[in-house]
């Protein structure tokens, strides 16, 4: 019997000795395989896995910001659940917004279901959303928008440049969704062009028709000076 406790004594000292520390943990975060990475931070204490979630390295970049960039998203949850903040910024991003452009779609919802500050992170949720699209990913915006439907009222910049790229996808729900959201109707991108004109120019009758209805400008003037009519025209 004593024997065996000296065994086990021997077992947990050994396991302590090859723990990693946060700090050590983080700095071999792009080295070690998630695998490991994961049986690493489960060995953490509540009070180190705290302390690794606060470090930043030499680019101010934050521990949940490299495993989201790694697309390790059962770790990037299990810090999600174990305190971690996916809309802190860190090195000028935050870990909900690089996984909506990484389409990290579990984690992201996780983030917006988890925050208690809608309206402080609105412009970091249209940038999801905006990003969302930018990926193809309708369905990820569609759920954002959902998600945040009390919350829409200021809709930024970044909801116009979003309904414009849904237009060109010819999405025409999210595009509703979207001027339901707040969108500008007549938003205008680089060339001049509003979601109508482009709908149009695209031959995408779908989305032209519910703009028009919805009140779209059929008189703004692209960089051309085509307008919807002109072009509507010109397609027969």
């Amino acid at each position: 019997m004593k024997k065996l406790s000296i065994f086990w004594f021997v077992i947990c000292l050994a396991a302590l000795c090859f723990a990693l520390t946060p700090q050590e943990l983080f700095d071999r975060v792009d080295k070690e395989p998630v695998s490991r990475l994961s049986s690493s931070l489960e060995k953490l204490s509540p009070e180190d896995l705290k302390t690794l979630l606060a470090l930043r390295n030499a680019e101010g970049d934050s521990f949940l910001n490299a495993i989201v960039r790694l697309k390790a998203e059962p770790i990037a949850l299990y810090l999600l659940k174990n305190g971690a903040d996916a809309f802190e910024v860190a090195a000028g991003e935050t870990a909900f917004s690089l996984a909506c452009v990484l389409d990290l779609w579990d984690f992201a919802i996780s983030a917006i279901e988890g925050t208690k500050s809608y309206g402080e992170n609105q412009p970091i949720l249209w940038e999801g959303v905006f990003e969302a699209v930018k990926n193809d990913n309708h369905r990820l915006a569609r759920v954002i928008l959902e998600k945040t439907i009390e919350y829409r009222a200021n809709a930024s910049i970044v909801s116009q440049e979003a309904l414009i790229d849904a237009i060109k996808a010819q999405d025409v729900f999210l595009a509703l969704d979207l001027l339901r959201s707040g969108a500008n109707l007549n938003a205008v991108d680089r060339t001049g062009s509003t979601p109508l004109i482009i709908a149009i120019a695209n031959g995408d009758n779908r989305n032209a028709a519910p703009l028009i209805f919805l009140g779209a400008d059929v008189d703004i003037q692209n960089h051309r000076g085509d307008t919807a009519g002109m072009l509507a025209g010109k397609k027969g």
